[in-house]
């Protein structure tokens, strides 16, 4: 594990996310990342960090982008088609691409995520059921740039984002 974090960041700085399903561990690696994102508007900021809730949002976050896209992109799908098609789409594809999206689509899964090629540089981000005794899941969320002058920050960012993350 240290050697798949010390190739991605200068540091072997991580955070065990963990919780009792895939969706509760997304989740709170989405409140830590909230967290983490809050810092780079202090001196105490992080060059970011890699998270598998950035590949892999939660069902529930999911769900609410969906929301939004629903109501501001997909609401009037004639002026859809007609933005698609003034940006250079063919009338065939602008066609498919709108119907395609109007279909009720299945959450992606970090179940799904892993087993897409794509996914193999940042497949070290989830460790899985860690515990079959407790069904206990776990991801790390790994920040970059820590410093001696950010690390107790950092540390208090775990702390407030709730039960589940350790350092």
């Amino acid at each position: 594990m240290r050697d798949a974090v010390s190739v991605n960041n200068n540091s072997a700085q991580f955070f065990v996310v963990r919780g009792e399903t895939p969706e509760t561990v997304l989740q709170r690696a989405e409140a830590l990342g909230a967290k983490l994102d809050a810092l780079n508007s202090t001196p105490n900021k992080v060059g970011g960090y890699q998270s598998v809730a950035q590949f892999v949002p939660s069902a529930r976050q999911q769900n609410e982008d969906r929301k939004l896209l629903a109501q501001y992109v997909f609401a009037d799908p004639a002026a859809l088609r007609a933005t698609l098609l003034q940006a250079g789409f063919k009338d065939e594809v602008a066609d498919a691409w709108i119907a395609a999206q109007l279909k009720p689509q299945a959450a992606l899964t970090v179940e799904r995520w892993l087993a897409a090629l794509w996914s193999q540089p940042y497949r070290h981000l989830w460790l899985g059921q860690v515990d079959a005794a407790t069904k206990a899941f776990a991801a790390v969320v790994i920040p970059q740039g820590v410093t001696p002058r950010n690390e107790p920050a950092l540390m208090a960012a775990a702390r407030d984002s709730g039960r589940g993350v350790r350092r």
